[in-house]
């Protein structure tokens, strides 16, 4: 967890200076305890468990490979940092997936392939 000069509480996980890295900035007029935070060593999740009065959020921020074969190992990583928090009042999980589920959500120069979460080329 660091603040900036204007006081906002960011937690992150670095990348490289080319690819990767998440960071999650929260309001530093919003009132709360931090439960739990971890971030992971490639840059790819930060979680950040924060309590609101007698709310506890998970806050999620990813950065999910676009190589299909890498794509398994980072969503039972993924998985196994969420899982076990049942004591949750609400879990926010945002970021870039990094997967594109049909043709017609592809843009750019790259052909769009089949992955382990699209629907395989049905449209």
């Amino acid at each position: 967890m660091w603040k900036n000069e204007w006081g906002d509480k960011i937690s992150f996980s670095h990348g490289t200076i080319h690819s990767k890295g998440v960071r999650t900035l929260i309001n530093p007029i919003v009132d709360y305890q931090i439960d739990y935070s971890y971030a992971n060593t490639s840059g790819r999740i930060i979680v950040v468990t924060i309590v609101p009065g007698s709310q506890k959020i998970l806050l999620c921020n990813i950065y999910a490979p676009n190589i299909q074969r890498n794509q398994l190992e980072f969503m039972q990583e993924l998985n196994n940092c969420i899982i076990d928090k049942t004591e949750l009042t609400a879990l926010i999980v945002g970021g870039d997936w990094n997967c594109t589920l049909s043709r017609k959500d592809k843009i750019g120069r790259t052909a769009w392939k089949p992955s382990n979460y699209s629907n395989h080329g049905h449209v």
